[in-house]
């Protein structure tokens, strides 16, 4: 589904105006996971039910969509995608997306890594009475910050066409999040992380994404070449980075270590040439 609605935006809005439109599409999955949370926690207990209404929600989600898009006449044109051939000079035009795409996989790397051990950061590290209830208190602030900063993010992106700075900057202020879990290990701080992981991840999600959008080579190919980003962002690099870490070490170990990949995510996008 993100990879069909990021196709649309490359193949349908103007270049300055794909921030925008990047948070249109991102903004509204951060506010799901808020209501989605809130749904299965506080509206529908059951188990079985609560399973039933996520299932009822996004069969018909995408209906509005469905009948409201008009899939003719793209910006460029639309002509049938070519059969795919290998063809190593045609590789040099991707070296921009391959750069953009191992960015993202790190972030999104550092971002998990971060995110997937915080209930258990809060049981035995803070050794809070009801960790539940902090991650979920966590979660919102992280939720609100990344709502504001990815309309913020998109907003600014199409205004100052600063593509990778933007993203650099999103990365440095993760890092920043993970850094303060791993120096300063306490409720406060934790909160603090909150906010400065949602205005990072927030801005990630849609300045990052009109940056792919702007680097795709070739129209007749934008779905696949966005797919293949996409999948390489979910490689298990997070779990497998956790257990090495943790086999050996503690906490702060492991968010020092997410605070380097998402610095590196950060500075590798400024290998990219053809985008600002």
């Amino acid at each position: 589904m993100l990879v069909s609605l990021s196709a649309i935006i490359a193949d349908r809005v103007p270049e300055d105006q794909r921030g925008r439109a990047s948070t249109a599409m991102g903004l509204p999955q951060v506010i799901a996971l808020a209501a989605g949370m809130i749904i299965v926690t506080e509206l529908v207990t059951d188990v079985g039910w609560s399973w039933i209404v996520i299932a009822a929600i996004a069969l018909f989600a995408p209906v509005p969509f469905i009948i409201a898009y008009d899939e003719a006449d793209p910006i460029e044109g639309s002509a049938r995608p070519k059969a795919w051939r290998w063809n190593p000079g045609a590789l040099r035009g991707y070296r921009d997306l391959g750069w953009a795409g191992l960015s993202r996989v790190l972030v999104n790397a550092g971002n998990l890594l971060g995110t997937t051990y915080l209930l258990y950061f809060l049981s035995d590290s803070l050794h809070l009475p009801n960790p539940d209830n902090a991650l979920l208190i966590l979660t919102l602030v992280y939720l609100g910050a990344c709502a504001l900063a990815s309309w913020l993010g998109g907003v600014l992106t199409d205004r100052w066409r600063a593509r990778r700075a933007l993203v650099a900057v999103s990365a440095a202020l993760q890092a920043a999040a993970a850094l303060a879990l791993a120096l300063v290990p306490t409720w406060e701080s934790g909160v603090v992380a909150a906010v400065l992981l949602g205005l990072g991840y927030g801005a990630f999600l849609s300045v990052d994404q009109a940056l792919l959008t702007d680097l795709l080579p070739d129209p007749q190919t934008r779905a696949r070449d966005l797919g293949i980003v996409n999948s390489a962002q979910h490689l298990p690099i997070a779990p497998l980075v956790g257990w090495l870490v943790l086999s050996v070490a503690g906490y702060s170990q492991l968010y020092l270590t997410a605070a380097l990949i998402m610095v590196v995510g950060g500075i590798v996008v400024f290998r990219i040439r053809s985008v600002r």
